[in-house]
């Protein structure tokens, strides 16, 4: 029983030490760290001011080609070949499509051998005149069977030159069965397939230059003036990220009397990608004016509200709720107008 209560004892005692040494008893104390000050760098602060913001109007348009054409057929034929389809890029003279020509070029051959046979009487007019002539000047024939000679060499010539022209007419009219391109261009639009019947005046192909599109737009008449201070304007269409450069090509000399606005028409610096038809946007820059402002960076969202920190002269800052107006772009940045909440001379807090 004595030996038991020694042997409790001595795990008690051992219990202890290591409790000791896990508590660091035996471990000599570490002079203390001198504590270091965390410096914060110094915040940056912006006096609002008034600034200066550009203002401008936009008009919208529809992007137009100044050279384009609407290809019809003179002759009434079955379409015998289409060698173009929409969207294909082609060059002035390019054929574009053929009509059945098997009936105008049997009228050119017809025509052909009129002709032939208005030359051989020509010819044989011409001979009989001069040997009746030469009988008459001799007198052994009478003055009214030169002149007789000579009716006939007029009327042959007069044969002549009717189936010169309609020779010349039945090659035209060939040549219709052939519809070439009038310019350098881009087929926009394909109205008829092979087989179809074309019709005197009916569309068949359109075709424009891409190179001449530019933006129609209606400008009043108030902005007018305006037009002449500004060298490029800035294009928005609903397919390109990023606005297009153009210049104010053509002034209508008229107003619309309803509208009391000019046709202005842009041209673009760059056409790539643009096509008739399209609907853009032309912002005209009008006089600047002096609004209070701040920098969109400095204003700070949080769910509907909006705030800004303002420099207290009792307390390093304060969080002041803003309302806002447009936003426009000042030394290369964006800022946004203030409408209530600062007043001109206070400091705000710059991120």
């Amino acid at each position: 029983m004595k030996a038991r209560m020694i042997a409790m004892l001595a795990s008690a005692a051992v219990m202890v030490l290591v409790f000791a040494y896990m508590a660091g008893l035996f471990v000599p104390d570490l002079p203390p760290v001198p504590e270091r000050a965390v410096q914060t760098p110094a915040a940056e602060y912006l006096e609002v001011d008034v600034v200066e913001m550009p203002q401008s109007r936009q008009f919208s348009g529809t992007v137009r080609a100044h050279q384009s054409a609407e290809l019809a057929s003179r002759i009434n034929a079955k379409v015998a070949d289409v060698l173009v389809d929409a969207g294909d890029a082609v060059k002035a003279g390019d054929i574009l499509l053929r009509l059945e020509s098997d009936d105008l070029s049997a009228r050119v051959i017809q025509q052909q051998q009129a002709l032939a046979s208005a030359q051989a009487q020509v010819n044989d007019a011409r001979i009989n005149y001069d040997r009746v002539r030469k009988l008459v000047d001799r007198g052994l024939l009478p003055v009214a069977e030169r002149d007789a000679a000579k009716v006939k060499l007029d009327t042959a010539n007069a044969e002549l030159a009717g189936r010169t022209a309609s020779l010349s007419e039945a090659e035209v009219n060939r040549n219709f069965s052939v519809i070439t391109a009038p310019f350098d261009g881009v087929i926009s639009k394909r109205s008829v397939n092979q087989g179809d019947i074309a019709t005197v005046g009916a569309n068949l192909i359109s075709i424009y230059n891409p190179n001449s599109l530019r933006l129609e737009a209606a400008i009043s008449e108030s902005v007018l003036p305006k037009l002449a201070d500004t060298d490029q304007f800035d294009i928005v269409l609903d397919t390109n990220s990023h606005p297009l450069k153009a210049r104010a090509q053509e002034i209508e000399p008229a107003a619309d009397a309803a509208s009391r606005s000019f046709t202005v028409k842009f041209g673009f610096d760059e056409k790539e990608g643009l096509y008739p038809g399209m609907f853009g946007r032309v912002s005209v820059p009008l006089d600047t004016v002096e609004v209070l402002a701040v920098p969109q960076d400095a204003v700070i969202s949080r769910g509907q509200l909006r705030y800004v920190h303002v420099q207290h002269p009792e307390k390093n800052e304060d969080m002041r709720i803003v309302r806002l107006g447009e936003t426009f772009q000042h030394n290369n940045e964006e800022w946004v107008t203030i409408s209530a909440g600062l007043n001109k001379g206070e400091r705000i807090q710059l991120p």
